[in-house]
């Protein structure tokens, strides 16, 4: 794996594992059936908390906003290289780390306001106020929602990292066929085929110098044999 897609896969997991933190209020409202107003009122009093102006140190909430703000940044530095894979896998993620953003924006912080600002309300009351009851259900359900889509982000990459693997593996074999094929026909080709030295023993094999049709010499030598032989003949000598 990459630097870039570990980096995303790193910052999302952070990012989901923040929101599976409010677990402990979501499901006593999301989960639990029928809703009651001890699980209402315990939901609203952590939330209340948790928007209270010294529940989150500023060093803290910097820190988490610097991680989201880091996987945003990688999944368009990774989309932007315009690769087939980036455009598909990448494309998908942002779309649904942007979705994820808008109904966090969008539902849940409002209602988190809401709660914080009308907690008070549960102090002189026995019964939970029907005001709050709609907007702690839907905060449990927003964050399900999103939980949800960060789950789709790293199961694109994943799926990314996977069909990467496959299409480096695929281009690994054509190219092993390719020097193979390139191979064979180097060693077909006349060009490059090793040459054949005849013996030049045999009378067929030896070319001769033809020069106008008759035979003016002959670049053939004869055998041992024969050179012994004609060596062992006495010569004539003609009579004076």
């Amino acid at each position: 794996m990459s630097l870039r897609p570990a980096l995303i896969v790193s910052t999302i997991s952070f990012m989901l594992g923040a929101l599976f933190t409010h677990w402990m209020a979501d499901s006593l409202t999301l989960w639990k059936s029928p809703l009651t107003d001890s699980s209402v009122r315990a939901a609203v009093s952590y939330y209340a908390i948790l928007t209270g102006p010294h529940s989150f140190p500023l060093p803290m909430l910097g820190f988490l906003w610097a991680v989201i703000g880091l996987g945003a940044a990688a999944l368009a530095a990774s989309a932007w290289r315009g690769e087939a894979f980036n455009v598909m896998f990448d494309g998908a993620s942002i779309f649904l780390f942007l979705m994820g953003a808008y109904v966090y924006f969008n539902d849940v912080l409002p209602d988190l306001w809401f709660l914080a600002s009308h907690h008070s309300v549960l102090k002189g009351s026995k019964d939970v106020p029907t005001i709050l009851v709609k907007p702690t259900v839907d905060i449990a359900s927003r964050h399900l929602v999103c939980c949800v889509l960060l789950t789709g982000i790293i199961v694109l990459q994943a799926a990314r990292l996977w069909a990467e693997n496959e299409q480096d593996a695929e281009d690994a074999e054509i190219a092993s066929q390719a020097a193979v094929e390139e191979a064979e026909k180097l060693r077909h080709s006349p060009e490059t085929a090793p040459r054949r030295y005849h013996d030049a023993q045999t009378d067929d094999e030896v070319p001769e110098l033809q020069t106008n049709g008759n035979a003016t010499g002959s670049i053939r030598k004869k055998p041992a044999a024969s050179r012994r032989a004609a060596s062992n003949t006495p010569r004539k000598t003609s009579d004076r």
